[in-house]
């Protein structure tokens, strides 16, 4: 744990329902770099047991499973406490390139987060507002990041719980595909009570568990994140939508893992292969030049 005493934070870096995360100049005295601390909003109260359970879960890897966590993930790292009561949690810093700079109009530049609403949104709207488009190769590779990381996160028997459109960060580039979960203080482990209660986005609740979170409902969530990416449609649930981006196999994976019924869905690991595939193909199509990017 951390006391708050022992943290001299810096400028706030955003906010939301929940909280608000700031900038750690120091922790104990000493430069507090690649951390940040998120504070809950005074009328959240966190569960302290849950939130000291998913740092020591996080301590309990080996080396290489804490490496393949930290890559995807903005897990908690310790607690933040005051006056002997949870108030926050210090987490790791977003890696670099998961965001991007842009103009205002007024002429002011910012660094925007590359969140999963930018990867859904059409070309259209992205080039109105000055945000890099993407390939469709390159968002099928990032979903099938994407699938990957949260299969990793299922074999631990963890539960994403909320999914949303700016929860999820993504990349491309020379390191190639690259996912990050933000939120991380939301998710739990199974058996386990959340740090707070587990909500559902707008849009986002899986009709079979209108009032509760697990990896059957993770999975119809993470379907409706490869479909709204592509068939670039901020609130579609119809696996038809996806049109011939999906392809064959793709289709059928989106109307398994879309139906009511959760024991017919297929598992979160399921996808990665044929995403993959998918963006090879496209590669080919483009290289052919039969085919839009």
């Amino acid at each position: 744990m951390v006391d708050a005493t022992d943290v001299e934070e810096g400028p706030e870096l955003g906010r939301g329902g929940q909280g608000r995360v700031t900038t750690l100049r120091k922790l104990m005295g000493r430069p507090a770099d690649g951390v940040v601390v998120k504070r809950y909003n005074p009328q959240v109260v966190p569960n302290a047991a849950a939130l000291t359970r998913l740092v020591s879960w996080r301590r309990s890897l080996d080396v290489q499973q804490r490496q393949q966590l930290d890559a995807v993930a903005c897990w908690p790292l310790s607690v933040l406490v005051e006056r002997g009561r949870a108030v926050g949690t210090v987490l790791p810093l977003v890696p670099a390139g998961f965001g991007f700079w842009t103009g205002t109009p007024s002429g002011i530049r910012r660094f925007v987060l590359n969140e999963l609403q930018f990867l859904v949104a059409g070309r259209h709207l992205l080039r109105r507002r000055g945000i890099p488009e993407t390939t469709t190769a390159d968002r099928l590779r990032i979903l099938a990041t994407f699938t990957e990381a949260v299969a990793l996160l299922h074999g631990h028997d963890v539960v994403l719980g909320d999914l949303s459109l700016k929860n999820l960060l993504w990349r491309t580039g020379d390191e190639g595909p690259g996912i990050f979960l933000l939120d991380c203080d939301g998710l739990r482990l199974e058996g386990t009570d959340p740090v707070t209660p587990q909500s559902n986005s707008p849009s986002w609740a899986d009709p079979a568990f209108p009032a509760t979170q697990n990896q059957q409902s993770d999975a119809y969530k993470v379907a409706l994140v490869v479909l709204r990416t592509l068939a670039r449609d901020f609130h579609t649930h119809d696996a038809g939508t996806a049109g011939p981006t999906a392809g064959p196999e793709l289709t059928s994976l989106l109307r398994s893992s879309l139906r009511r019924n959760p024991e017919a869905r297929p598992s979160v690991s399921a996808w990665t292969g044929p995403l993959r595939s998918r963006a090879e193909a496209f590669d080919q199509i483009r290289k052919e030049g039969a085919f839009p990017a």
